[in-house]
């Protein structure tokens, strides 16, 4: 699955530009009790809100069933897609919406559907960083370790063209002994440093090259933005030649972290399937 996450935000980025609206949320039909309590006849229950997404920035909530937007009557999964669809990405609505069996109205600002990407690229670095930065690495043997003198390490088996690690000066053949002071001993410590660091840019590699230990600073944004926010942190994309460069809330960030691997893996299939049935509509011409 690794190398088939990566593959797919090449593709996705390369070649797919929406103008629709990106409101962030998952939906589903509610069942006829959920309507009734609601004091309803229709519309769609909130089953998911996205991290950081519109929705979840002007406060729609799991569990609300919207009804109307812009007073345009929302019956099903349907009418929600031929709204988004229509109206400027950048658009302020006016959500119409059952909470606790109270209305609500809730004002939301819209973003442009290549939101998308953003969070895809985000989940993707948060599951394997190293094979996002564009390496492929392996533990040490234990006769490799002797040989060296070393305890532990990660030895860089390959480096991607064009990518943050190869414009940054990481090597194949590297071993990588340290991620900001954490040992790396194998590619789930490795992970998790580097999650760690995603805060504390440029991450501090200590590695051994030619006999020698020295430092190399691998830096997310690759230093494309000179007037980094202290609230932001930034990455971009892994093929740095074909790049995009997005901008995460700490607090973003911090509740991704905070969720468990089968949660991300999740996350990414659900957006997976919403862009490929993103593609499917505009190569159908809807």
């Amino acid at each position: 699955m690794k190398y088939c996450l990566l593959t797919l935000i090449v593709f996705v980025c390369s070649n797919l530009i929406s103008m629709d609206a990106y409101l962030g949320i998952y939906v589903t039909t509610p069942n006829q009790n959920e309507l009734q309590r609601a004091g309803l006849t229709f519309g769609l229950l909130i089953d998911i809100v996205m991290p950081g997404s519109p929705a979840d920035v002007y406060d729609l909530r799991e569990n609300d069933i919207i009804y109307s937007i812009n007073n345009v009557v929302i019956r099903n999964e349907s009418d929600l897609q031929r709204f988004l669809t229509s109206i400027n990405p950048n658009e302020t609505i006016s959500v119409s919406l059952s909470r606790n069996q109270q209305p609500i109205i809730r004002q939301v600002q819209l973003r442009r559907r290549e939101a998308l990407y953003r969070e895809l690229y985000i989940f993707n670095y948060i599951q394997n960083p190293w094979l996002f930065i564009g390496i492929d690495v392996e533990p040490i043997s234990s006769a490799l370790a002797r040989l060296l003198s070393l305890e532990k390490g990660m030895v860089i088996l390959d480096v991607r063209g064009s990518s943050i690690a190869s414009l940054q000066g990481i090597e194949a053949g590297d071993i990588i002994i340290s991620i900001n002071g954490i040992e790396t001993v194998n590619e789930l410590i490795m992970t998790e440093a580097m999650n760690m660091g995603l805060q504390n840019q440029p991450m501090e590699f200590y590695i051994w090259r030619n006999n020698q230990r020295m430092t190399k600073l691998v830096d997310l944004s690759n230093s494309l933005n000179e007037n980094i926010n202290s609230n932001e942190v930034f990455i971009l994309g892994p093929d740095v030649f074909n790049n995009e460069l997005y901008s995460y809330s700490r607090e973003m960030i911090n509740r991704i972290l905070n969720k468990s691997r089968s949660e991300i893996e999740s996350d990414i299939e659900r957006l997976e399937q919403e862009i490929f049935q993103l593609r499917q509509r505009m190569e159908n011409g809807n």
